[in-house]
């Protein structure tokens, strides 16, 4: 209810930037009255800062969580979801789902996108639940390959010459990464 009256007042102080809401580029004060943490932080990360390091040092890995009228009845739900405590009946906030979706049509098209799911909630990610487990590896997997590529193209731009230990370090940890998959 806090956050309603909150934005309602931001509206009406701010009634100009209204139309810059949905813009990547701003970075108006009014914008935290309506934006997540989670577009907070792609926005600092990636949407503002320059195309050359969007396209070098970002990545967007973005999952879907399945059959949302079974998991928002978890009483933990509204820590992991955008639920509208409005009526008598948790449901999902539209508003939040559409600006997520608006969120993941900002990411420029050349920045790098995994995508995950559906995914089953359990509630929440159980490592013992087997297609838990698949998410969970191939996540990981994923994402350190990717940073083990990002770190490795950085030294290679900082070093004059190449470097060795840089490299011999990349190769030990592609070789553990291979090794845990056995």
């Amino acid at each position: 209810r806090l956050q309603v009256v909150l934005r309602e007042a931001a509206k009406q102080v701010w009634a100009e930037e209204a139309s810059g809401l949905r813009d990547p580029a701003s970075r108006h004060y009014f914008k935290k009255f309506f934006i997540s943490v989670t577009e907070e932080e792609m926005c600092r990360g990636m949407l503002w800062t320059s195309r050359t390091r969007q396209a070098g040092q970002t990545a967007a890995y973005m999952r879907t969580i399945g059959d949302p009228e079974t998991w928002m009845k978890h009483p933990d739900a509204d820590q992991f979801l955008d639920i509208s405590h409005a009526g008598q009946v948790n449901e999902v906030d539209k508003e939040a789902s559409a600006m997520v979706q608006e969120l993941r049509g900002m990411i420029p098209s050349f920045v790098p996108q995994r995508h995950y799911g559906p995914l089953k909630w359990g509630p929440g990610l159980d490592p013992n639940q087997p297609s838990h487990k698949e998410y969970l590896r191939q996540f990981a997997d994923d994402f350190t390959n990717d940073l083990l590529e990002s770190v490795s193209n950085a030294a290679r731009k900082a070093a004059v010459a190449p470097d060795t230990d840089v490299e011999e370090a990349h190769h030990h940890l592609r070789f553990a990464l291979r090794r845990t998959r056995t």
